[in-house]
């Protein structure tokens, strides 16, 4: 899957999906088998932190200072 940024953390796989954030402030979620997007969500800002994942919860910082807690929509 093609990215507009660079991947900045490693990615993190839970369950058959890998998941990361990007240069260009997006936390993706790509199936592992396909490859195929199964979601994004745009934060505004850069994301350097690795995600963590619990109970289909993904949690990411991002440089606004927040802490996003995301799922599948």
């Amino acid at each position: 899957y093609q990215i507009g940024g660079e991947p900045v953390a490693p990615p993190v796989v839970v369950d058959g999906v890998v998941y990361f954030g990007s240069a260009e402030s997006y936390v993706y979620a790509l199936d592992t088998d396909t490859g195929e997007l199964l979601w994004h969500y745009l934060t505004g800002v850069n994301i350097f932190s690795l995600p963590a994942v619990s109970d289909g919860v993904v949690y990411i910082a991002s440089m606004d200072n927040t802490v996003y807690a995301l799922t599948a929509p």
